[in-house]
């Protein structure tokens, strides 16, 4: 009931609050999506979440509460889930913008376009999420938080297919950070955590509005916090548990296991192309190759593997016979170098036509004569923008091209991702981007048929985040990595140019590493994988599962209108 103005018990007019300006709700809600940032890898400052996702609801409540119009609502509830997003992914992504300055008199006036265009056209997805939902959204009841959650793990799935996908930092995320809760990927992976997270970090505003729902209503929201509660406490128990079950880490090699020799040279990226460089670069990968962990110089006769990171010959070195000699010397019998390099390939005449050669971002492995000892494995998901031009007829016309020394940019590879290196098991090969896609780490094709009957016994992925400086980009990517290692149960080898050098084992724990900027080495041997998970052999199965469980549940939680609707407290 409004109160007339001056009727009031101290005069002083309408007792109801002014109604919510969109010009203040949409820089509030930006604000929350940015504070959400600090909980994700360097920060790990994790109950942050439970701020940012039920400030947003409780936003969201207040908007609905005033806005009675059905568009009204809709172009309220687009904007301020637009503006969220817009804050995540400006506060978590902008560290591409360094990208721009490696070349910057060429690419520098792109760098504002960039750190803002990415985020705003990514934000899209949650703004279609939350518009979605304000179609049934009700103040202060279970269904609005259930809705919530259906509808963002949808479109946070549709952000990691559309297009190319960019499944960067998706809210299945905010739940690894705790070690114990991050077992739980093995499961269901890190999409199937993505309604979890959203019902646990809406938690607060689930028990807490400042709408009084009716009595059935208030009942149903603490039965639905117990139910999340009570996931929650299994999920860690089971993960503290399996934890607590997994071997020691152990960094020594007593047991006579291969050796691989993780090499992290710390090249500058605005210096890798310069001419002249390409000699002491060479020689500095082979220097470093032979200095042991500690930093003293070794014969290299107890290394198996040499490990060298993404593209780290600053020239074509399937074709120079003087690199491939000195290879050869650096390796011992029976040893191998597994190096990321550029490779072009020149088809010839094709169909009566002469073909134009192209670019590949591959892993190759070199035997101790230079030659290849297996097949190479060519990267499949490419980085827009980074590696090759959407919309090529378009965006070229406008003068703009890749980001990489390969104006024409890269070719997709047609190659599957199973690497065999000999005298280690199968591997998965991930170069740099790839890491960042669950199912990239064992897709489909190694799951039936021919070579795929043997499953991989770990996981390669070597990447360049020199790119991206000391940022926080390098640290969230390794813990993408990281995870990809406990959804497979797989141990992990990564390989950084500069970024975060590391061994991860299958239970995502950190055995050994080298941090940014740091210029060493690292000897390791394989942990033993474990046996498959179940989101190896199921992949996203579960994922539309659970989300179909929560839709039904949904649909019995909507309340008859009129009957137990929520109305604001006095």
């Amino acid at each position: 009931m409004r109160v007339a103005r001056g009727d009031g018990l101290n005069g002083a007019g309408d007792a109801r609050p002014a109604k919510l300006s969109l010009w203040l709700a949409a820089p509030l809600s930006l604000s929350l999506g940015a504070v959400a940032i600090l909980g994700l890898q360097p920060f790990a400052i994790w109950p942050l979440f439970f701020v940012s996702l039920s400030g947003l609801v409780w936003l969201l409540d207040r908007l609905a509460s005033e806005r009675t119009d059905r568009r009204e609502r809709l172009r309220a509830f687009a904007l301020v889930g637009w503006s969220y997003a817009f804050g995540y992914h400006l506060t978590g992504l902008h560290w591409i913008g360094a990208a721009f300055l490696v070349e910057a008199e060429q690419f520098g006036w792109l760098l504002p376009f960039a750190i803002t265009l990415l985020p705003a056209g990514l934000s899209l997805f949650m703004a279609a999420a939350v518009a979605l939902v304000g179609m049934i959204w009700q103040p202060g009841t279970v269904s609005r938080i259930l809705a919530f959650a259906v509808a963002v793990s949808i479109f946070e799935l549709a952000r990691s297919s559309v297009l190319t996908g960019f499944p960067w930092n998706t809210l299945g995320y905010w739940l690894t950070m705790e070690p114990a809760l991050a077992q739980s990927v093995s499961l269901v992976g890190v999409e199937g955590l993505l309604p979890l997270a959203v019902l646990v970090f809406s938690l607060p505003a689930l028990l807490f509005s400042p709408f009084a729902p009716g009595r059935s209503a208030a009942i149903g929201a603490r039965f639905l916090a117990g139910i999340v509660l009570l996931g929650l406490a299994c999920a860690w128990t089971w993960g503290a548990a399996r934890l607590a079950s997994a071997p020691a880490l152990a960094t020594g090699n007593s047991s006579g296991a291969p050796l691989l020799r993780l090499v992290q040279p710390s090249i500058p990226q605005r210096e890798k192309w310069k001419p002249g460089n390409a000699r002491p670069i060479f020689d500095l990968l082979k220097s470093l190759s032979r200095n042991r962990s500690d930093g003293r110089t070794d014969d290299m006769a107890a290394v198996t593997h040499l490990v060298w990171p993404e593209s780290v010959f600053p020239f074509e070195v399937l074709r120079d016979r003087v690199a491939l000699e000195e290879i050869a010397a650096l390796l011992a019998p029976d040893r191998h170098l597994v190096a990321g390099a550029l490779r072009i390939e020149r088809p010839g005449e094709v169909g009566g036509a002469v073909a134009d050669p192209y670019a590949l971002n591959s892993i190759l492995v070199l035997d101790d004569a230079g030659r290849l000892a297996t097949r190479p494995y060519d990267k499949n998901r490419l980085v827009p923008f980074g590696e090759f031009l959407p919309l090529k007829g378009v965006l070229s016309a406008l003068g703009l091209r890749a980001l990489v020394r390969q104006r024409a940019g890269f070719a997709s590879g047609a190659t599957s991702p199973r690497l065999d290196v000999p005298g280690l098991p199968p591997a998965v090969a991930l170069i740099c981007y790839e890491a960042i896609f669950p199912q990239a780490a064992f897709p489909a094709s190694l799951a039936t048929g021919g070579e795929a009957a043997v499953r991989p016994g770990w996981l390669l992925n070597v990447t360049n985040d020199a790119w991206f400086g000391r940022s926080i980009g390098p640290h969230q990517h390794l813990h993408h990595a990281r995870v990809r290692a406990l959804e497979q149960g797989l141990p992990l080898v990564r390989v950084a140019n500069n970024g975060i050098t590391a061994l991860v084992d299958p239970f995502g724990r950190i055995v050994s590493r080298l941090e940014l900027d740091h210029r060493g080495t690292l000897d390791v041997v394989l942990p033993p994988p474990l046996a498959p998970t179940p989101f190896s052999r199921f992949g996203r199965n579960a994922v539309f599962v659970l989300l179909l469980l929560l839709c039904a549940t949904t649909w019995l939680a909507l309340p008859v209108r009129g009957m137990d609707e929520p109305t604001r407290l006095a």
